[in-house]
């Protein structure tokens, strides 16, 4: 069954999409790309998403920014509501360009947008994560200088597609680096919050933004810095937040089952200038 996506200016299925238009930028790098939360044309955190992916596009060296890309996101998103009839959606803008290498400046950047249908803010809160426990390979690194490329689908692929399934870096020293999908929140059972500390080119993380400011507006300590697959028998309770579902329990973590509760409520996170 083919998938619904917006491609050089209208909507189609991607079955109809050619392989040859992405080559380069699924095997290079070269594919940028920002998934966000829109419940019926309202984009939660969309300035945000915007300058993260002008700070992408500005690393690649391209020819120039697309300007109005706030408009040009809450277009896609409208239009997307009215293809899917559908009033939650996660929205993934790719941003690509055809050239001979990762560096060439080409003339400008093209885009295509895939939507997917998911569960309201509140329901999606309540959903718990199985987190399985993948081996970080130097040389593929999602969020390469703090960019979503397509090296991160090395690790898409080696992961569940299951929406209640998540998949954690681990570092060659045992650390758990990040989530594919989503940002880490431990608190162990000392009572102590901890946060993995950005390392190995880690995404800049919304939800991790999101999470701090939390914290530190309520007068919580969280201690940013390292978890180990050793002191997994530490933890208490542990989230994975990202700007499509906020923050969700996770019930087994590398095959330890946990306990679970709620962390932000979920009005909370959402409000965030």
């Amino acid at each position: 069954m083919s998938e619904l996506i917006w491609f050089e200016g209208r909507w189609t299925s991607t079955d109809l999409i050619p392989a040859s238009a992405f080559k380069r930028a699924w095997a290079y790098g070269e594919l940028i790309f920002e998934t966000f939360r829109s419940d019926s044309g309202c984009i939660p955190f969309l300035r945000r998403h915007v300058e993260r992916l002008e700070h992408s596009l500005g690393l690649l060296n391209s020819a120039g920014i697309p300007t109005g890309l706030p408009t040009l996101f809450q277009h896609w998103a409208e239009q997307a509501h009215e293809q899917c009839r559908e009033p939650h959606l996660a929205l993934r803008v790719n941003a690509y360009r055809i050239g001979l290498g990762l560096f060439d400046g080409a003339a400008d950047w093209s885009f295509f947008v895939l939507p997917r249908v998911i569960e309201s803010a509140e329901k999606m809160a309540l959903l718990p994560l199985s987190v399985e426990l993948l081996p970080f390979v130097d040389g593929l690194i999602p969020g390469r200088g703090g960019m979503k490329t397509s090296n991160y689908l090395p690790y898409l692929r080696g992961s569940s597609d299951e929406v209640n399934r998540e998949g954690v870096l681990l570092g060659r020293e045992g650390q758990l680096l990040d989530g594919l999908r989503s940002h880490l929140v431990f608190q162990m059972k000392s009572g102590e919050y901890l946060s993995p500390v950005e390392e190995k080119g880690m995404l800049r993380s919304l939800s991790r933004q999101r999470g701090l400011e939390w914290f530190r507006k309520k007068g919580l300590k969280i201690k940013e810095g390292r978890v180990l697959k050793s002191e997994l028998d530490r933890v208490e309770f542990a989230w994975a937040g990202n700007a499509v579902w906020g923050y969700r329990p996770i019930s087994e973590l590398g095959g330890v089952l946990l306990e679970m509760r709620e962390l932000m409520p979920v009005v909370e996170f959402w409000n965030w200038d």
